[in-house]
């Protein structure tokens, strides 16, 4: 597995394990990312949104597809510019800029680890 891959398949990991979070214990992930009140099924619905862009990763991580780990860069960057979009204009609290920033860090290991292997995110 190349190193790109392999931070596609770290972060994946991650993204499960949030997801199935949200799925397992919804009003406890609302408290604790202090969200505002939203019903069970909302936030479950978010989980599940989660694992399957989880398993996504998991898959593109595991079989090196290099197409599939050049767009996730740019797919969690833009996750990352849409939180601080969302948190910025005070529809949701500070707290969720964690995840935002967790996109970004990923992204940019990617990012780093292709540029070390000799290809480019954009290509």
């Amino acid at each position: 597995m190349s190193r790109a891959a392999r931070s596609l398949f770290a972060f994946s990991i991650y993204v499960l394990v949030a997801s199935l979070s949200f799925l397992a214990a919804p009003a406890t992930m609302v408290d604790l990312l202090r969200l505002p009140p939203a019903s069970d099924g909302w936030v479950r619905v978010v989980g599940l949104l989660a694992l399957v862009i989880g398993a996504y990763d998991l898959v593109g991580s595991r079989a090196g597809l290099l197409p599939y780990i050049r767009a996730s860069v740019w797919v969690r960057f833009g996750f990352a510019a849409g939180v601080v979009l969302v948190v910025a204009s005070g529809q949701m609290p500070a707290s969720l800029l964690v995840f935002g920033a967790i996109d970004a860090a990923g992204a940019t290991w990617t990012a780093l680890a292709l540029k070390g292997e000799g290809t480019t995110v954009a290509a």
